[in-house]
C-alpha cells in the first residue's frame, strides 16, 4: 500500500523557546546519569491523576529495569512540553517522542479514530472499553493506522476511562433542567444534550474548571476522578448519578522516526508494556471512581442527583441510536468505511464483554488477554 501524503498539523500555541530550552537542559541530566536510551513522553493529565500514579508511573520503572533494553521514559505531565491540543504537533515535530492525547480534540486529523470515541453510550467498563479501545483502531481500523502515518506517527495503545457523569453547578434532575445549560463535553455526549435543549461545547478538560467558576459553563462532563483531578468539586456540586458511557479515545501515539531508531530489544520492551499499562489503567480508574464519590459526598459537599424518569429515558432512545449517528459522522468527516468500523465495534464489544465477564477482577489475567488477542498481533 502507498504510504500516504504527510501532513502538516497546524501549529497552536505553544511554550517559549527558552522554557524548551530548560526543560530540555533538565531532561538532558536527568538522562546522563546512565546510558539508557531516552523517550520523552507528554501528557496533559497532571503527575496526581490516577493514571499517573496506578499505570504510567510504574511503566517508568519496569522499562528503567528492562533486563535487557533498559529505557528511560522521561514523563511531562501537566502539559509542561505539549498542551493537550499540541501532542500530536510536538510529535510530530520532534519536540517529544511520544504522547498521551485524547483523539476529541484533533478530529480532523483523526476522523477515524474519533469515529470509535463517538460512541460513548454503550461502553458499560473501563476493562470492556479499553480491550475495544486497543483492538479496533490497531486490529480493525485501516483508516486510524494510516491518519497517524501521515504525521509520521503510530498508535501505542488506547484505552478506557471509566463512565462519565455530569457535573454541574446547579442541580438537574429531569429533561426540563438541561434547557438552555452550557455544557462542556466531548461531541459524543454532546450530541444527546443538545437534542435535550443543552448548549454544549468542545472545550479542553484542562480550561474547564476556570469556566465552571467564572460561570462561563454551567456544567462539564467526565468520569469522578475529575472531581479531584481537575478540582471541579469546588464549583460543581451536583453530579447527576446517570452514566453516560465511556469515554475511549485516551490514545497513546509515538514519533515513527523515533521507533526506528530502537533497537529490536527496545522495541520489544516497549510492545511489552502495552497491555500492562492499558490493564493497570482501566482498573486505576475504576478503583479511583469509588474512592473519589465516597470523598465528594462526604467532604466537599456534593451532591448525587437521581435522574428522572424522562432523562433515563431520554438516555436509552439515544443509545438505540448511536451506531447509525456514529456513521452519518464519520461519513461527513471522511472516515474510511465507516460501516466497516461500527460493526468492528459491535464485535469487539460483545467479545470484550465475554472476556471480562470470566476474569472478573483478575487483573493479571485481564492483562494476559489483551496481550494475547492484541499487543500480540501488532507490528510498527
Amino acid at each position: 500500500m502507498t504510504r500516504p501524503t504527510k501532513r502538516r498539523l497546524a501549529r497552536p500555541k505553544t511554550r517559549t523557546m527558552s522554557g524548551l530550552v530548560a526543560l530540555t537542559a533538565a531532561a538532558l541530566i536527568v538522562g546522563a546519569a546512565n546510558a539508557q536510551t531516552t523517550i520523552s513522553y507528554a501528557t496533559h493529565i497532571p503527575s496526581s491523576h490516577a493514571l499517573a500514579t496506578n499505570a504510567i508511573e510504574p511503566m517508568v520503572a519496569r522499562l528503567a529495569a528492562h533486563e535487557d533494553a533498559p529505557i528511560t521514559l522521561q514523563v511531562h505531565y501537566a502539559g509542561a512540553v505539549a498542551a493537550h491540543g499540541a501532542v500530536l504537533t510536538g510529535v510530530q515535530d520532534g519536540l517529544v517522542d511520544s504522547g498521551f492525547l485524547a483523539d476529541v480534540y484533533a478530529p480532523q486529523e483523526l476522523p477515524n479514530s474519533t469515529m470509535i470515541s463517538f460512541m460513548t453510550l454503550a461502553g458499560p467498563d473501563a476493562r470492556v472499553m479499553s480491550g475495544v479501545a486497543s483492538e479496533v483502531r490497531l486490529l480493525h481500523c485501516p483508516g486510524c493506522v494510516e491518519e497517524l502515518a501521515e504525521m509520521d506517527q503510530f498508535l501505542l495503545s488506547a484505552m478506557s476511562l471509566s463512565p462519565q457523569f455530569l457535573f454541574c453547578t446547579r442541580r438537574v434532575e429531569a429533561v426540563a433542567d438541561l434547557r438552555g445549560l452550557q455544557i462542556a463535553t466531548p461531541a459524543a455526549t454532546g450530541r444527546f444534550f443538545a437534542e435535550l435543549g443543552a448548549v454544549p461545547t468542545n472545550m479542553p478538560i484542562t480550561d474547564s474548571y476556570e469556566a465552571l467558576g467564572r460561570g462561563q459553563i454551567d456544567c462539564v462532563t467526565g468520569v469522578e476522578t475529575f472531581l479531584r483531578d481537575y478540582s471541579f468539586w469546588d464549583h460543581a456540586k451536583y453530579v447527576l448519578d446517570l452514566s453516560l458511557g465511556t469515554f475511549h479515545g485516551a490514545i497513546t501515539v509515538m514519533s515513527q522516526v523515533r521507533w526506528n531508531q530502537l533497537s529490536e530489544a527496545e522495541r520489544a520492551a516497549l510492545m511489552a508494556e502495552q497491555a500492562r499499562m492499558t490493564a493497570e489503567g482501566a482498573f486505576a480508574y475504576h478503583e479511583a471512581a469509588v474512592e473519589v464519590r465516597h470523598l465528594a459526598e462526604t467532604e466537599h459537599g456534593v451532591t448525587f442527583v437521581t435522574p428522572a424518569a424522562d432523562l433515563v429515558a431520554a438516555h436509552e432512545a439515544a443509545l438505540a441510536a448511536e451506531a447509525e449517528a456514529a456513521i452519518e459522522q464519520g461519513t461527513r468527516r471522511g472516515a474510511q468505511n465507516p460501516e466497516a468500523i461500527v460493526e468492528a465495534f459491535q464485535a469487539s464489544l460483545d467479545r470484550w464483554t465475554a472476556i471480562v465477564d470470566e476474569i472478573g477482577d483478575d487483573r493479571e489475567a485481564f492483562a494476559a488477554a489483551l496481550q494475547r488477542e492484541i499487543f500480540d498481533q501488532v507490528s510498527h
